[in-house]
């Protein structure tokens, strides 16, 4: 059976699970341009992670912003996790989920085609993902 297609990039986002990951997500217009700038290849990610043991040990956050460097477009979110395996490398690893994910969902709503370049400062996660 084949998978039906997004309807559009927010709906795409909303059919993802845990929610809980998209309450801080801010974006011009309807992000349809997502998946126009992946396509165009003009798609860049920025990802960092948070963890400050001495404030909260269970504590994992990150922001993320996703930008089209034609348009200038921009979409940006936070995450805070709470979790008792909290810790840098998880909050780094967050932070790169949540940008494969809004790829993720730029390709429901129709393309298998594109690239972006993302840009973090974990070199542990670039090398596991």
């Amino acid at each position: 059976m084949a998978k039906t297609r997004a309807a559009s990039f927010v709906e795409a986002i909303k059919s993802l699970p845990n929610q809980s990951m998209w309450k801080n997500l801010e974006m011009d217009d309807d992000g349809e341009w997502v998946r126009e700038s992946l396509i165009a290849r003009t798609l860049v990610m920025v990802h960092d992670g948070s963890y400050n043991e001495g404030l909260d040990p269970t504590k994992s956050a990150t922001a993320y912003v996703v930008m089209c460097t034609k348009s200038k477009k921009q979409l940006r979110g936070s995450v805070v996790e709470s979790s008792e395996h909290a810790s840098n490398y998880r909050a780094e690893l967050l932070g790169a989920l949540c940008c494969l994910l809004i790829i993720k969902a730029a390709q429901d709503i129709g393309t298998n085609d594109g690239s972006c370049t993302g840009y973090c400062d974990n070199k542990g996660v670039v090398l596991h993902c």
